[in-house]
Protein backbone atom coordinates (compact mmCIF):
# COMPACT_ATOMS: atom_id res chain seq x y z
CA UNK A 1 0.00 0.00 0.00
CA UNK A 2 1.51 3.43 -0.80
CA UNK A 3 0.09 4.21 2.86
CA UNK A 4 -0.54 1.77 5.44
CA UNK A 5 -4.09 1.28 6.45
CA UNK A 6 -5.49 3.11 3.41
CA UNK A 7 -6.29 3.08 0.26
CA UNK A 8 -5.12 5.83 -2.58
CA UNK A 9 -7.56 5.59 -5.33
CA UNK A 10 -5.99 7.57 -8.62
CA UNK A 11 -7.67 9.07 -11.31
CA UNK A 12 -6.93 12.51 -13.70
CA UNK A 13 -7.81 15.69 -12.66
CA UNK A 14 -10.29 17.42 -13.16
CA UNK A 15 -12.58 14.00 -14.40
CA UNK A 16 -15.43 14.33 -16.57
CA UNK A 17 -19.13 13.97 -15.71
CA UNK A 18 -20.76 11.41 -15.56
CA UNK A 19 -17.35 9.40 -14.71
CA UNK A 20 -16.73 11.96 -12.20
CA UNK A 21 -18.35 15.24 -10.51
CA UNK A 22 -16.34 17.62 -9.02
CA UNK A 23 -14.14 16.36 -5.27
CA UNK A 24 -13.95 12.56 -6.20
CA UNK A 25 -13.87 12.53 -2.28
CA UNK A 26 -17.62 13.23 -2.37
CA UNK A 27 -18.29 10.09 -3.74
CA UNK A 28 -20.44 11.34 -7.04
CA UNK A 29 -20.26 9.91 -10.23
CA UNK A 30 -19.86 6.47 -11.19
CA UNK A 31 -15.39 6.32 -11.23
CA UNK A 32 -15.80 7.62 -7.17
CA UNK A 33 -18.97 5.55 -5.96
CA UNK A 34 -17.38 2.50 -7.39
CA UNK A 35 -13.66 2.90 -5.76
CA UNK A 36 -15.89 3.66 -2.55
CA UNK A 37 -17.79 0.32 -2.85
CA UNK A 38 -14.48 -1.52 -3.95
CA UNK A 39 -12.18 -0.02 -0.56
CA UNK A 40 -15.41 -0.85 1.35
CA UNK A 41 -15.51 -4.22 0.74
CA UNK A 42 -11.60 -4.39 0.97
CA UNK A 43 -12.16 -3.30 4.52
CA UNK A 44 -11.61 0.11 4.12
CA UNK A 45 -13.98 3.29 5.27
CA UNK A 46 -14.98 6.39 3.74
CA UNK A 47 -12.21 8.22 6.03
CA UNK A 48 -9.37 5.41 5.11
CA UNK A 49 -9.63 6.79 1.35
CA UNK A 50 -7.39 8.86 -0.49
CA UNK A 51 -6.85 10.41 -3.93
CA UNK A 52 -4.31 10.96 -6.19
CA UNK A 53 -4.04 13.06 -9.21
CA UNK A 54 -2.38 10.04 -11.97
CA UNK A 55 -1.54 10.75 -15.18
CA UNK A 56 -3.21 8.16 -17.30
CA UNK A 57 -0.80 7.11 -20.20
CA UNK A 58 1.93 7.21 -17.20
CA UNK A 59 -0.50 4.61 -14.90
CA UNK A 60 -0.67 2.34 -17.98
CA UNK A 61 3.13 2.56 -18.90
CA UNK A 62 3.65 1.46 -15.54
CA UNK A 63 5.88 4.78 -14.40
CA UNK A 64 3.53 6.02 -11.61
CA UNK A 65 3.56 4.14 -8.63
CA UNK A 66 1.72 7.01 -6.23
CA UNK A 67 -1.58 5.03 -6.23
CA UNK A 68 -3.29 2.01 -5.04
CA UNK A 69 -5.91 1.20 -7.57
CA UNK A 70 -6.43 4.25 -10.32
CA UNK A 71 -9.93 4.25 -12.37
CA UNK A 72 -10.03 6.12 -15.10
CA UNK A 73 -11.96 4.50 -18.31
CA UNK A 74 -9.68 1.22 -18.24
CA UNK A 75 -10.15 -1.08 -20.69
CA UNK A 76 -7.33 -3.89 -21.22
CA UNK A 77 -7.71 -7.79 -21.95
CA UNK A 78 -8.12 -10.17 -19.68
CA UNK A 79 -5.05 -10.87 -19.05
CA UNK A 80 -3.63 -7.37 -18.43
CA UNK A 81 -0.63 -5.97 -20.41
CA UNK A 82 2.90 -6.26 -19.86
CA UNK A 83 2.49 -3.01 -17.47
CA UNK A 84 -0.15 -3.23 -15.15
CA UNK A 85 -2.37 -5.46 -14.28
CA UNK A 86 -6.08 -5.12 -14.27
CA UNK A 87 -9.28 -6.32 -12.30
CA UNK A 88 -12.64 -7.84 -13.88
CA UNK A 89 -14.73 -5.55 -15.15
CA UNK A 90 -17.02 -3.18 -13.49
CA UNK A 91 -19.04 -1.08 -16.15
CA UNK A 92 -20.27 -2.68 -19.91
CA UNK A 93 -19.31 -0.32 -22.46
CA UNK A 94 -22.72 0.13 -24.44
CA UNK A 95 -23.00 2.16 -27.76
CA UNK A 96 -25.06 5.29 -27.99
CA UNK A 97 -27.37 6.84 -30.51
CA UNK A 98 -26.14 10.52 -31.24
CA UNK A 99 -28.21 12.65 -33.03
CA UNK A 100 -29.10 16.85 -33.87
CA UNK A 101 -31.03 18.52 -31.56
CA UNK A 102 -34.16 19.93 -32.57
CA UNK A 103 -34.19 17.18 -35.73
CA UNK A 104 -38.26 15.98 -35.48
CA UNK A 105 -37.29 13.38 -38.21
CA UNK A 106 -34.13 11.99 -36.49
CA UNK A 107 -34.65 8.21 -35.10
CA UNK A 108 -35.69 8.13 -31.41
CA UNK A 109 -36.10 4.62 -30.50
CA UNK A 110 -35.27 1.12 -31.87
CA UNK A 111 -38.33 0.71 -34.05
CA UNK A 112 -37.02 3.95 -36.02
CA UNK A 113 -33.69 2.79 -36.29
CA UNK A 114 -34.83 0.15 -38.72
CA UNK A 115 -33.63 1.04 -42.05
CA UNK A 116 -32.34 4.84 -40.35
CA UNK A 117 -28.90 6.34 -42.64
CA UNK A 118 -26.37 5.85 -39.75
CA UNK A 119 -22.89 6.46 -39.35
CA UNK A 120 -20.29 4.80 -37.06
CA UNK A 121 -16.75 4.69 -36.76
CA UNK A 122 -14.71 1.64 -38.01
CA UNK A 123 -13.07 -1.00 -35.69
CA UNK A 124 -15.68 -0.17 -33.44
CA UNK A 125 -18.58 -2.56 -31.34
CA UNK A 126 -20.70 0.15 -32.55
CA UNK A 127 -20.71 -1.14 -36.65
CA UNK A 128 -21.83 -4.70 -35.58
CA UNK A 129 -23.88 -3.40 -33.03
CA UNK A 130 -25.95 -1.51 -35.54
CA UNK A 131 -26.10 -4.42 -38.03
CA UNK A 132 -27.95 -6.47 -35.73
CA UNK A 133 -30.22 -3.50 -34.37
CA UNK A 134 -30.99 -1.46 -37.78
CA UNK A 135 -30.67 -4.29 -40.59
CA UNK A 136 -28.98 -1.87 -43.12
CA UNK A 137 -25.26 -1.34 -42.57
CA UNK A 138 -23.94 1.66 -41.60
CA UNK A 139 -21.33 4.20 -43.11
CA UNK A 140 -18.25 3.63 -41.81
CA UNK A 141 -15.72 6.74 -40.58
CA UNK A 142 -12.40 6.69 -40.15
CA UNK A 143 -12.88 8.33 -36.72
CA UNK A 144 -15.58 10.02 -34.37
CA UNK A 145 -15.13 13.89 -35.73
CA UNK A 146 -15.58 12.80 -39.44
CA UNK A 147 -19.09 10.65 -38.34
CA UNK A 148 -20.32 13.97 -36.80
CA UNK A 149 -19.54 16.04 -39.17
CA UNK A 150 -21.39 13.91 -41.75
CA UNK A 151 -24.12 14.11 -38.94
CA UNK A 152 -24.28 18.08 -38.52
CA UNK A 153 -24.27 17.95 -42.81
CA UNK A 154 -27.73 15.54 -42.89
CA UNK A 155 -25.40 12.88 -44.62
CA UNK A 156 -26.54 10.32 -41.96
CA UNK A 157 -29.55 10.48 -39.68
CA UNK A 158 -27.49 9.65 -36.85
CA UNK A 159 -24.13 8.33 -35.05
CA UNK A 160 -23.49 5.90 -33.18
CA UNK A 161 -21.01 5.76 -30.56
CA UNK A 162 -19.15 4.10 -27.69
CA UNK A 163 -21.22 5.73 -25.36
CA UNK A 164 -18.33 7.44 -22.87
CA UNK A 165 -17.75 8.72 -26.50
CA UNK A 166 -20.77 10.13 -26.95
CA UNK A 167 -21.30 11.62 -23.52
CA UNK A 168 -17.97 13.24 -24.14
CA UNK A 169 -19.50 14.48 -28.12
CA UNK A 170 -22.64 15.94 -26.61
CA UNK A 171 -20.70 17.65 -23.48
CA UNK A 172 -18.52 19.45 -26.16
CA UNK A 173 -21.23 20.42 -28.77
CA UNK A 174 -24.87 21.72 -27.54
CA UNK A 175 -26.15 21.22 -31.53
CA UNK A 176 -26.18 17.10 -30.61
CA UNK A 177 -28.64 14.99 -28.86
CA UNK A 178 -27.92 11.90 -26.43
CA UNK A 179 -30.93 9.61 -27.78
CA UNK A 180 -29.98 6.55 -25.69
CA UNK A 181 -28.42 3.57 -25.29
CA UNK A 182 -28.70 0.86 -27.91
CA UNK A 183 -29.42 -2.53 -26.70
CA UNK A 184 -26.28 -4.64 -26.16
CA UNK A 185 -26.42 -7.87 -28.20
CA UNK A 186 -26.89 -10.69 -25.35
CA UNK A 187 -24.09 -12.96 -27.65
CA UNK A 188 -20.84 -10.67 -27.23
CA UNK A 189 -19.01 -9.64 -24.25
CA UNK A 190 -18.63 -5.83 -24.30
CA UNK A 191 -15.58 -4.42 -23.51
CA UNK A 192 -15.61 -3.66 -19.72
CA UNK A 193 -13.68 -0.66 -17.47
CA UNK A 194 -11.11 -2.25 -15.38
CA UNK A 195 -9.62 -1.26 -12.36
CA UNK A 196 -6.07 -0.53 -13.24
CA UNK A 197 -3.35 -1.18 -10.79
CA UNK A 198 0.58 -1.63 -10.31
CA UNK A 199 1.86 -4.75 -11.97
CA UNK A 200 2.18 -7.71 -10.10
CA UNK A 201 0.12 -5.54 -7.16
CA UNK A 202 -0.79 -8.18 -4.34
CA UNK A 203 -4.02 -6.17 -4.22
CA UNK A 204 -5.62 -7.35 -8.05
CA UNK A 205 -7.08 -11.04 -6.81
CA UNK A 206 -8.84 -9.38 -3.72
CA UNK A 207 -10.09 -6.25 -6.04
CA UNK A 208 -11.23 -8.44 -8.50
CA UNK A 209 -13.17 -10.45 -6.22
CA UNK A 210 -14.70 -7.20 -5.03
CA UNK A 211 -15.80 -6.24 -8.09
CA UNK A 212 -17.16 -9.89 -8.65
CA UNK A 213 -18.96 -9.55 -5.49
CA UNK A 214 -20.25 -5.35 -6.32
CA UNK A 215 -21.83 -7.49 -9.75
CA UNK A 216 -23.54 -10.48 -7.76
CA UNK A 217 -25.08 -8.22 -4.97
CA UNK A 218 -26.40 -5.77 -8.03
CA UNK A 219 -24.15 -3.02 -7.12
CA UNK A 220 -22.52 -1.56 -9.77
CA UNK A 221 -25.79 -2.26 -11.71
CA UNK A 222 -27.52 0.36 -9.81
CA UNK A 223 -24.29 2.45 -9.84
CA UNK A 224 -24.72 2.16 -13.70
CA UNK A 225 -28.45 2.83 -13.36
CA UNK A 226 -27.85 6.14 -11.09
CA UNK A 227 -24.85 7.92 -13.34
CA UNK A 228 -25.30 6.40 -16.53
CA UNK A 229 -28.43 5.65 -17.57
CA UNK A 230 -30.24 8.48 -15.78
CA UNK A 231 -28.20 10.84 -18.29
CA UNK A 232 -28.65 8.34 -21.57
CA UNK A 233 -31.67 5.93 -20.86
CA UNK A 234 -31.85 2.98 -22.68
CA UNK A 235 -33.27 3.32 -26.38
CA UNK A 236 -36.74 1.75 -26.42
Amino acid sequence: MVTPGTITIGTESPGRSPWYQGDPRSAQGLEPAVGYAIAQVLGFDHDHVTWAVVDRAQASAGTASEFDVDLNQFTAPDAGTATADFSTGYFAVTDTLVTRQGDAAAPNSTATLTGARLGTVSGTSSTENVNRVNGTAPTSFAGSQQALDALATGAVAGVVLPTPDALAAAQADPALSLAGQLPADPRLQPDQFKVLLPKGSALTGCVSAAVDRLRVEGTLQQLAGQWIDSQVPPLR
